[in-house]
C-alpha cells in the first residue's frame, strides 16, 4: 500500500477490479442459468484479527459492534439459497441488493479490465 493511501482507499482499489470482473462474469453466464454474486458480509469479528497486534477485531469491545461469524455468513447463505438475480443485482450486502459506485457499474471499464485480464492469463 502506498504511504499516501488510506486503508479505506486501498480496500476500494483492491475490490474495484474484482467487482468489475464479477459484473462481466454475471452478464456472460446468464445464458447458462448461472448466478454470480459479489457479497459483502459486513464487519465480522473473527479469529483473523488475532494475528494483528492491537487489532480492533480481537478486542473485547469489538463484540459490541461487529457481527459474529453466524451473522456474517447470512448474506452469503442468502445468495446461495434464496436470492433471485435480475440485471442489476449482483452485489449484496446484509441480505439485500447493495449499492455499487458509478465506477464499479461502468460497463466500459469492466469490459476493458476483462480483456486485459484475458491477455494477462493468455486466454
Amino acid at each position: 500500500m502506498r504511504k499516501d493511501m488510506t486503508a479505506t482507499r486501498h480496500m476500494e482499489t483492491v475490490k474495484l477490479p474484482i467487482f468489475c470482473l464479477l459484473a462481466i462474469l454475471q452478464r456472460r453466464s446468464k445464458a447458462l442459468h448461472i448466478q454470480v454474486f459479489s457479497v459483502h458480509p459486513g464487519a465480522v469479528q473473527s479469529n483473523l484479527g488475532r494475528h494483528i497486534a492491537g487489532s480492533f477485531t480481537a478486542s473485547w469491545y469489538a463484540a459490541l459492534i461487529l457481527k459474529n461469524s453466524m451473522e456474517g455468513a447470512q448474506t452469503t447463505l442468502h445468495c446461495a439459497l434464496e436470492a433471485e438475480q435480475d440485471n442489476h443485482s449482483y452485489y449484496f450486502s446484509d441480505c439485500a441488493v447493495g449499492y455499487a459506485s458509478a465506477v464499479a457499474r461502468n460497463n466500459d471499464i469492466a469490459e476493458r479490465l476483462w480483456h486485459v485480464s484475458e491477455k494477462m492469463v493468455k486466454l
